[in-house]
């Protein structure tokens, strides 16, 4: 069987695509609005693509009514409406319904932390939040682009990769 991504839908284009790219990493996407409400949102079209500059990308969709989703209006540059900001924390698997549970399509300036009974903690060098307990969260700051329906980074600020959790869970792996 053939198909043209032309004679295809959107949504068709869309499930082709998540069913031949797999497993997908997730992405869990937080930020702040500028008048700093909190929204979290997981991402599957997510990739690592550079380390010279640190290089990852994410991809949103728009919302139901065509607009941006709160991840993408909030991480737009300060000139677009945006703080310019975003982190993106990794999804242990203890949290994997809270992810799924952060998907939901929540009025603006309804917590996704909240709904999904996640922690957040300031972020380390950026004005942003992140989930508090995630093993590594990559902060990103100013240097990225928007390129419709991807946000491109071109330079991350910090990459937190806390060891003692992970030190913490591998003692607790081993003695199971």
């Amino acid at each position: 069987m053939q198909l043209s991504p032309d004679a295809l839908a959107p949504v068709e284009r869309y499930k082709l695509l998540i069913g031949l790219v797999v497993p997908r990493p997730i992405a869990w996407v937080s930020t702040l609005s500028r008048d700093g409400k909190e929204n979290l949102a997981p991402y599957s079209f997510f990739a690592g693509v550079g380390s010279n500059p640190l290089t990852v990308v994410y991809c949103p969709a728009n919302n139901a009514a065509g607009g941006d989703k709160d991840s993408m209006a909030n991480s737009k540059p300060a000139s677009e409406g945006g703080t310019g900001v975003f982190a993106i924390n990794g999804v242990p698997e203890r949290h994997a319904r809270a992810a799924a549970a952060s998907a939901e399509d929540l009025a603006y300036g309804e917590s996704e932390f909240d709904f999904a009974g996640v922690a957040s903690a300031p972020c380390a060098k950026i004005p942003c939040v992140r989930v508090a307990d995630a093993l590594r969260v990559g902060e990103v700051d100013g240097g990225w682009k928007v390129v419709r329906f991807a946000l491109g980074l071109e330079q991350g600020v910090g990459f937190a990769d806390r060891m003692e959790l992970l030190v913490e869970r591998a003692r607790e792996w081993a003695r199971t």
